[in-house]
């Protein structure tokens, strides 16, 4: 359950993979759904958002209560297989704005005597989330979920649009 691209994914564009366990699950087609809507909503992602041009979403398995995260260094933003769609899109839109966030330079990760914190605009903060509160209180997750809605939805329209479109033809 890494948040890196494995050797055993299977890359199925520029934009998604998806590892090689997502597709051995009991629930293969949900998995398989959202690397579609994945596939789908990056275009209008990046016309939305200013994210970095390699960014990527990695559809697997996350540990724990995640069900998404974003792995700057990588570039990925790992997504839980085993969302509904409209979970999927927004958990996609959430560590997307974390990827703009540290593509403008607001949010980074830096390690100092063995241990990891997160910046924010300069200040420092230490990390041991302990519970689902505390997780949303960080400024950098404050705007994260702020605007996960608003730009699932937007992404959702823009996919609808291209679909009627192409079925209007």
């Amino acid at each position: 359950m890494s948040n890196t691209m494995m050797p055993s994914d299977i890359r199925i564009n520029r934009d998604v993979c998806i590892s090689y366990a997502a597709l051995c699950w009991q629930k293969k087609d949900v998995a398989l759904r959202n690397v579609w809507l994945a596939k789908a909503a990056m275009p209008h992602f990046r016309k939305l958002l200013n994210i970095p041009k390699n960014v990527m979403f990695r559809i697997a398995g996350v540990r724990g209560r995640a069900r998404g995260m974003y792995h700057a260094g990588d570039e990925i933003a790992l997504i839980h297989a085993n969302l509904k769609p409209e979970v999927a899109l927004a958990i996609m839109a959430h560590e997307l704005v974390h990827a703009e966030q540290y593509h403008r330079g607001d949010l980074k990760l830096v390690r100092d005597n063995y241990k990891w914190y997160d910046v924010w605009q300069g200040k420092r903060y230490t990390g041991g989330t302990k519970s689902y509160e505390e997780y949303r209180e960080p400024p950098w997750e404050v705007e994260a979920f702020a605007r996960q809605d608003i730009l699932a939805r937007q992404v959702s329209d823009m996919i609808d649009a291209e679909i009627a479109a192409r079925t209007a033809k």
